[in-house]
């Protein structure tokens, strides 16, 4: 019988990284998350600079 604390020996890399399969819809997800994320950005020190510009004037 098993002590309560005893943990089991596994591996960590034993099927801890999820696998994708790399189709054309995989690819187009995560183009399109990207292409969101670099768009935010650009939103959002745009709309930093215009804010400063602004500011400026005051």
């Amino acid at each position: 019988m098993d002590e309560p604390h005893e943990g089991e020996e596994w591996d960590a890399n034993d099927g801890a990284f999820a696998t994708r399969p790399d189709t054309p819809h995989v690819r187009a997800a995560r183009f399109l998350a990207a292409s969101g994320d670099l768009l935010a950005a650009v939103i959002l020190i745009g709309g930093g600079m215009h804010l400063i510009g602004l500011a400026t004037h005051l």
